[in-house]
């Protein structure tokens, strides 16, 4: 059997269905855990001039939603605001962040690292 995005694995499903069963009503993975590392984050940010960001594994993501305030008082704004960055959600578990955008600069990047890797790799080979 071929696995693919439509015919997944079983172990697959099993985990999805229980990740998408402990997401739902809000409780667990509410993204309060991303709130230790946003002023290194936002340091990262500006350092590197990103204009746009994916938080892969959101969870629900209130940090960036209106109600950013119930979980830090460490901003005063949401946190794509506070950033200054367009920022895509993408987590599995939840139907409305399961949809994951398309990012060509990542593949391009790490298609050239890659190819660089590989010419590193044989230069110093030859020379060891």
């Amino acid at each position: 059997m071929e696995l693919s995005r439509t015919n997944p694995s079983e172990e697959y499903t099993w985990c999805l269905s229980n990740y998408t069963e402990l997401h739902q009503g809000g409780k667990l993975f509410d993204g309060r855990s991303l709130k230790k590392f946003i002023r290194l984050l936002n340091g990262l940010i500006k350092t590197n001039r990103c204009e746009t960001l994916l938080d892969y594994g959101s969870g629900q993501g209130m940090l960036y939603g209106p109600h950013f305030a119930v979980l830090t008082g460490l901003i005063d704004k949401p946190l794509a605001d506070y950033w200054g960055v367009d920022v895509d959600l993408y987590e599995p578990g939840l139907p409305e962040h399961e949809s994951l955008p398309m990012c060509w600069s990542i593949f391009q990047r790490a298609i050239w690292d890659g190819l660089l890797m590989k010419s590193w790799s044989a230069a110093a080979s030859s020379h060891f």
